[in-house]
């Protein structure tokens, strides 16, 4: 488990407020005997910021407010333990997404006071790469996932961990489209192979057939 400075635990709850890259969820366990709610709620808030370009952290024994500064109770030794084994807890969330998920799970500390501190872990989710990732299963808790559901973090509004808005799915084609067509430019001046196409001329065809076929569909 990667563990992070008190300064980078204070940075991120400095404002005090989630964000687009920021979300807050109260201590649970990972355990199966768990709050089912809070796991599904969390895995759908990892699906959202993978599909958010810039990506951004989850911190757990965090409560948020509306009108006051978010609760730091921190998570307990149990519940800090029971992400330790990374590879599962990612298998698991992964278990929801018809794409690969980037994941660091970490921990740090929170100091209220000089005689009172919190752990919190730290979900680091690298964002958007090319293609965003589509929710493959409900959740067992009404409400949390839905098959078939794309999320995200709002670009305007509320920071939360909803299903994407027009304004969100413009920002992930143009973002995978953009990816592509520098993946293309990076394959150099056009050289021909022993059939006679360019490597270049091949990539941009390839490019222009699943842009065709996704408006198609």
């Amino acid at each position: 488990m990667k563990i992070h400075t008190e300064s980078f635990i204070r940075e991120l709850l400095g404002p005090g407020v989630e964000r687009r890259d920021l979300e807050f969820k109260a201590p649970f366990t990972w355990e199966k005997q768990g709050p089912q709610w809070l796991k599904e709620r969390t895995i759908r808030a990892v699906l959202a910021l993978h599909n958010t370009p810039s990506g951004g952290v989850i911190l757990i024994g965090v409560i948020g407010h509306d009108d006051r500064p978010p609760d730091v109770p921190g998570v307990s030794a149990r519940e800090l333990k029971s992400f330790s084994n990374e590879e599962a807890v990612l298998a698991e969330i992964c278990g929801y997404s018809t794409e690969q998920i980037t994941l660091t799970i970490g921990t740090g500390v929170y100091r209220e006071s000089e005689v009172t501190k919190s752990d919190v872990v730290v979900f680091e989710v690298v964002g958007l790469d090319e293609l965003p990732t589509i929710c493959t299963k409900a959740g067992k808790e009404k409400g949390t996932l839905a098959p078939s559901a794309i999320y995200s973090r709002p670009k305007l509004g509320v920071p939360a961990s909803a299903p994407v808005t027009p304004h969100e799915l413009e920002e992930i084609v143009r973002h995978g489209v953009e990816r592509r067509v520098r993946w293309i430019n990076s394959l150099g001046p056009l050289t021909l192979d022993d059939a006679g196409q360019g490597r270049e001329a091949a990539a941009r065809q390839d490019f222009s057939n699943e842009i065709g076929e996704l408006w198609q569909d």
